[in-house]
C-alpha cells in the first residue's frame, strides 16, 4: 500500500523534489556576486520543471486515495491539476527577468499547494495546501520591495487572508463538532441524517472563507488594490491560477458534503454571485487603470460561475472545465496584449 502512495503521486513528488533542489541551488548561489545572474537560469528550470510535471500528470494513469485518504486523485483532478499547471506556465513566461529569483520559487510553491488543495479530501489536507499557497502569494504580492503599492498590497493581503482563514478554522471545528469528522465524505454522510445548529452554522463560516478566496462579493474589496500593487506577472498568476483549486474544492463540497443542505447554501450563493456580477461590470466601467479593471473582470466572472453553481442543476463532468476554460481564456487573452503593448 505504501509504493501504491508514492505511485500514484509521483508528478506530484516530482515537483515537490524539483523545487526543494531549486532552493538549494538558490541558496547555494545566491550569496555570491553576482546576484543577478540567477533570475534567468531559475526561471528558465523553473519552466522547464512546470513542464516535465505537465507531462508526468498528462501521462499518469494510476489513480487512487493516499495517505488515509487524505488526498484523492482521480481523471478529474488530474484534469484540475494540468489547468493549474497551464496557467503557472503562462505566468511564468509572461516574468521578465529583472525581478528576484524567489519569484518563481514561490510560484512554483504555490502551484505545488494548489495541486494538493484540488485533491484534498478531508479538512486538515484542505487547510494545510491552502495556507502553503497563501503564504506563497502574500510574498509575490509585495516583491517590489522599494514600491509602497506593492508593500501595502501584501500587507493588506496577508491581513484580511488571515482573517479568512480563521473564519475557515472556525467553520471547520464547528462542523468537526457537529460530526466527529474531518473527512468530506463523513460530513455528507452525516448530514443527511442530522443537520443540526452547528453544522449549518460552520458550512456558512466556510463559506464566508471559500468566497473571500474566490474575490466574490462581500469580500471581494482587497482584489483591486492587491492586482495593481503587484508585478504585471504575478497579477496574471492571481487572476489566473488561484481560482482554480478553490473553485475545483468548492464545487467537490457543494455537490457531496453540502448537498443535503441546498435550502441553507443557495440563497447565500445567489446574493454573492449577482452582487458579484453588479460589482465587477459596474465598477470596472470608470476604471483608469488596467490592472483594476483586470481586478473586477475577475470579481464580474467569479459571479457568472457561482450563480451556475447556485443553479444546483450542474452536471459534475461538464459544468467546471466549461466554467474555468472561459475565465482561464479570457484573463490569458487580456494578459497577453496587455503584456505585448
Amino acid at each position: 500500500m505504501f509504493i501504491n502512495d508514492w505511485k500514484v503521486v509521483g508528478p506530484e513528488l516530482f515537483l515537490g523534489i524539483a523545487v526543494q533542489l531549486l532552493v538549494v541551488l538558490g541558496v547555494w548561489y545566491g550569496s555570491r556576486p553576482p546576484y543577478s545572474v540567477l533570475v534567468r537560469p531559475i526561471k528558465a528550470l523553473s519552466i522547464l520543471t512546470t513542464s516535465l510535471t505537465l507531462w508526468l500528470i498528462a501521462r499518469s494513469d494510476i489513480y487512487g486515495s493516499v495517505w488515509n485518504e487524505s488526498f484523492s486523485f482521480n481523471e478529474n483532478s488530474r484534469a484540475i491539476h494540468i489547468w493549474i499547471l497551464i496557467g503557472c506556465l503562462v505566468s511564468l513566461a509572461l516574468a521578465n527577468n529583472k525581478t528576484v529569483y524567489e519569484n518563481s520559487l514561490f510560484m512554483l510553491f504555490s502551484a505545488l499547494g494548489m495541486i494538493g488543495l484540488a485533491a484534498s479530501q478531508d479538512f486538515l489536507a484542505f487547510y494545510l495546501t491552502l495556507e502553503l499557497q497563501s503564504f506563497c502569494f502574500y510574498i509575490l504580492a509585495a516583491t517590489r520591495r522599494t514600491s509602497q503599492y506593492s508593500t501595502e498590497s501584501g500587507l493588506k493581503y496577508f491581513i484580511l487572508g488571515a482573517i479568512a482563514s480563521g473564519f475557515l478554522l472556525f467553520g471547520g471545528s464547528l462542523l468537526y463538532g457537529a460530526t466527529g469528522s474531518l473527512c468530506f465524505s463523513d460530513w455528507m454522510l452525516l448530514s443527511q441524517v442530522d443537520r443540526s445548529t452547528f453544522f449549518i452554522l460552520g458550512m456558512v463560516f466556510l463559506f464566508v472563507g471559500f468566497l473571500f478566496k474566490l474575490s466574490a462579493f462581500p469580500f471581494h474589496v482587497w482584489t483591486p488594490d492587491v492586482y495593481e500593487g503587484a508585478p504585471t506577472f504575478i497579477t496574471a498568476f492571481f487572476a489566473l491560477v488561484p481560482k482554480i483549486a478553490v473553485l475545483a474544492l468548492f464545487f467537490k463540497l457543494l455537490s457531496t458534503s453540502f448537498y443535503t443542505s441546498i435550502e441553507q447554501w443557495q440563497p447565500l450563493l445567489v446574493t454573492a454571485a449577482i452582487g458579484s456580477m453588479l460589482i465587477g461590470a459596474l465598477r470596472a466601467l470608470g476604471q483608469q487603470r488596467l490592472k483594476r479593471l483586470f481586478a473586477y473582470s475577475t470579481i464580474a466572472h467569479v459571479g457568472f460561475i457561482l450563480l451556475g453553481l447556485a443553479t444546483c442543476a450542474w452536471d459534475s463532468s461538464f459544468f467546471l472545465p466549461c466554467s474555468l476554460f472561459h475565465h482561464d481564456n479570457c484573463d490569458i487573452l487580456l494578459f497577453i496584449k496587455f503584456w505585448l503593448s
